[in-house]
């Protein structure tokens, strides 16, 4: 895939923007593919969707070796160079609480695409 999460910060507390969940551009693409997803875990170990959130990035091509930072609070997107002299574009979530909160929480990167872009041979 062309994104890759690297990691999921959860912070020191509950303040959503000391979250966020740290990608890096593996290929060039436009982040308009991609969406972030998280869910957690029952006290069984099963799968639960009760937490569901999920985020749709922008239109907005980035290429490899960039960074992506989504922030689970609010702010205003902005891209900047790193001191390693990397881009890195930041989104914000705009939740009003955190959710990566638990310990069993998952992330989930998933691509999109659009069915209109679908060929049927």
């Amino acid at each position: 895939m062309e994104l890759k999460i690297i990691n999921i910060e959860k912070g020191q507390g509950s303040k959503p923007n000391e979250e966020f969940v740290f990608l890096k551009v593996i290929e060039n693409v436009n982040l308009k593919h991609f969406v972030i997803g998280d869910n957690s875990f029952t006290p069984a170990g099963d799968l639960s969707n009760k937490h569901a959130h999920y985020y749709r990035f922008p239109d907005q091509a980035v290429k490899k070796g960039e960074f992506v930072a989504l922030f689970s609070g609010t702010g205003r997107n902005t891209s900047f160079t790193r001191t390693d002299k990397a881009i890195q574009h930041s989104y914000y979530w705009c939740l009003k609480t955190c959710i990566w909160n638990n310990e069993g929480d998952v992330g989930h990167l998933l691509k999109v695409t659009d069915s209109r872009e679908a060929t049927t041979k």
